[in-house]
């Protein structure tokens, strides 16, 4: 048996199944057509449902739809959109989309490659500005180079971390010292049964965009007080008795 002729009539999943038939009755004799339908009825019923499927897939739609403009026949936006499997059905735009390049004479059915992600800085005219400009003058850093050719560093600008105070390593280890002597004595969880403290500063914020400063992707994030602390200040602090007034 030979091919069937390439025609608009040709389902696209005859370009699969035909294959497989014929390879699949190669070589036997066959005296009636229903001998030869019971047999294809045999070997279509041994293929996985899945494979059927998959012939249906958007490059049999766009295949079909290129035999169909190569014979001169107009687009019928239904028959490319197959029923059984809708996730691998075209839509109406880019049937009319495929139309257009086959009609401009391009026979292939498969995307055009992805041109990925562009090479902005790392190019060969940028590689020679960069040779260029060093070996005028082999004292210039990374920063002035980047600056002189208009280059990226890779570099975002951050807004600093605002904390409430930055404290010191000599406060660090008196808040510990203290901590320490409040968990040791157990009646000092009986006498206070909440506290809290802050610092009273005469201060001048900065804004956000005041702030931000510019930092590597993967350099630490950076902190900053928001009280910029001057002649005046004061640590308030307050805790509520289990029993008695309160204390300041």
């Amino acid at each position: 048996l030979d091919h069937p002729p390439y025609s608009a009539d040709l389902a696209p999943a005859d370009f699969w199944l035909f294959p497989k038939v014929k390879l699949a009755m190669k070589g036997d004799c066959y005296d009636t057509i229903q001998d030869i339908q019971r047999e294809c009825t045999v070997v279509l019923n041994a293929i996985p449902q899945k494979e059927y499927s998959d012939c249906f897939r958007k490059p049999f739609n766009r295949f079909q739809l290129c035999i169909d403009i190569q014979v001169g026949v107009s687009v019928p936006v239904g028959r490319h959109c197959p029923i059984i499997t809708e996730t691998y059905a075209m839509k109406k735009s880019n049937v009319f989309e495929w139309h257009t390049r086959f009609k401009e004479g391009q026979e292939d059915v498969q995307d055009d490659p992805r041109s990925g992600q562009p090479k902005t800085q790392r190019t060969t005219a940028n590689v020679d500005r960069v040779r260029t400009l060093v070996l005028s003058d082999r004292r210039l850093g990374v920063r002035l180079i980047a600056e002189e050719l208009n280059m990226d560093l890779g570099m975002i600008k951050y807004s600093v971390k605002i904390v409430l105070r930055i404290v010191t390593h000599d406060e660090k280890k008196r808040r510990l010292h203290f901590s320490l002597n409040v968990l040791r004595n157990a009646e000092m969880s009986d006498r206070a049964i909440t506290g809290d403290g802050t610092w009273c500063f005469q201060y001048d914020p900065e804004t956000k965009r005041q702030r931000m400063v510019w930092k590597a992707q993967n350099s630490p994030s950076v902190e900053k007080s928001t009280y910029v602390s001057l002649a005046v200040q004061d640590h308030a602090c307050v805790f509520l008795r289990s029993q008695g007034d309160s204390s300041l």
